[in-house]
């Protein structure tokens, strides 16, 4: 059974150094095209991408060679990138750090909320007082504040993190390799 008919709506797309290969029956059997148009090695087309998507891809780009290799190198991009929805992302929430909570508590601890629950006469005023303390302590100790949050990132990454990373990169570039060190420990 051939790969087409076991696998047909799958693309196929063979790349590399094709030096002694003679690819005309890859090319027959799988419906492949070559999408490469220019010399690699000399005169010669010897480094190949075979496909049978190149409708999917935009024309081949020569590019220097990689290392030592004598061989030019092929670049290849997808004709028509995915959209990527919005990376930035702005989040509201509480600061919930322990020095936060600490202020929460003492809050709660001065308030003296039996004395104000107790002027209530009906169950629902009593407890609507309730979550007007909590509700009034959280706004006031722990407000509501916006943050940006990039997507793509990990949550352990903040402004923090990203003002060492940048300047560590300072540093490193002003040859500080003092302030470099101290930086990038505080990076790790």
């Amino acid at each position: 059974m051939d790969l087409e008919s076991k696998y047909p709506s799958c693309g196929l797309l063979v790349l590399g150094d094709f030096n002694h290969l003679n690819d005309a029956r890859l090319k027959s059997n799988f419906n492949l095209k070559q999408i490469v148009h220019f010399p690699t090695r000399g005169q010669n087309t010897l480094d190949k991408i075979l496909t049978n998507l190149q409708d999917y891809y935009d024309t081949p780009v020569k590019r220097p060679a990689f290392g030592l290799s004598d061989h030019s190198s092929v670049e290849v991009q997808p004709k028509q990138r995915a959209k990527t929805s919005q990376t930035i992302q702005t989040v509201i929430s509480r600061d919930l750090r322990p020095s936060n909570r600490l202020a929460m508590r003492t809050y709660l601890n001065e308030v003296d909320v039996t004395a104000m629950i107790r002027v209530k006469t009906t169950c629902e005023e009593k407890e609507s007082m309730l979550q007007k303390i909590i509700k009034t302590g959280l706004d006031f100790v722990l407000p509501m504040k916006p943050k940006i949050v990039h997507r793509t990132e990990p949550p352990w990454i903040n402004s923090t993190l990203k003002n060492f990373i940048r300047k560590r990169q300072v540093a490193l570039g002003r040859g500080d390799r003092a302030e470099f060190n101290h930086l990038r420990n505080l990076v790790n």
